[in-house]
């Protein structure tokens, strides 16, 4: 969350045919954001997310200027623009993020301290998405504001370690990768399936 009281931001609307069934809407915050507010700052595997996206974007960049085109890079999050934000160290043009509708006329490693579960629910009980606080983001510029610079900077600047190097080293970079096809469950799955489908017509 990007402070306390963001659950008691949702409001919950009638449906207007089903009087039973109800939607929720987010109300527009008015809370000044600061960084040493924010509860749950950064979920586990959001740097590796983050590594992974900017690696993406610089990789993509490079082709896509040599070859003169654009390149449109869907990173994950849904209805949240976290990873995208984060994406911005690899330097992308421009970050477009849900909680923010595109203009068309524009030109252009924490701790963190356990929390009961209960704070992240509204007063109905139920948990929403934690949305991109619009302080950390520069609509116009479609970049990290100065503040969501300030949010990335202590998240990511020591999160690779030479340990984290190494790891990928002897992993990714595996000999055995490019002589072993990978084994997919799924393709396991798919094949007790099928056998059972056979199987049964012979019962």
């Amino acid at each position: 969350m990007n402070y306390p009281n963001v659950p008691d931001e949702w409001v919950r609307v009638s449906d207007a045919i089903d009087k039973t069934a109800y939607s929720y809407k987010r109300a527009a915050s008015n809370v000044s954001l600061s960084l040493d507010q924010i509860i749950n700052y950064a979920t586990p595997s959001y740097a590796t997310a983050v590594l992974v996206s900017a690696q993406g974007v610089e990789r993509v960049r490079t082709a896509a200027e040599s070859h003169r085109r654009i390149a449109i890079i869907e990173v994950m999050g849904r209805r949240s623009g976290h990873i995208a934000l984060g994406a911005a160290y690899g330097q992308p043009d421009m970050i477009l993020i849900p909680e923010h509708s595109l203009d068309i006329d524009l030109k252009k490693g924490l701790h963190v301290e356990g929390y009961d579960a209960n704070r992240f629910r509204d007063r109905w009980g139920h948990i929403h998405p934690r949305f991109l606080h619009p302080a950390l983001y520069n609509p116009k510029l479609m970049k990290p504001s100065r503040l969501g610079v300030e949010y990335l900077l202590p998240i990511f600047t020591d999160a690779i370690g030479s340990d984290d190097a190494e790891h990928m080293r002897q992993t990714v970079f595996d000999p055995g990768n490019l002589a072993q096809p990978y084994h997919s469950i799924n393709t396991d799955v798919h094949k007790r399936i099928r056998y059972l489908k056979e199987n049964s017509h012979s019962d």
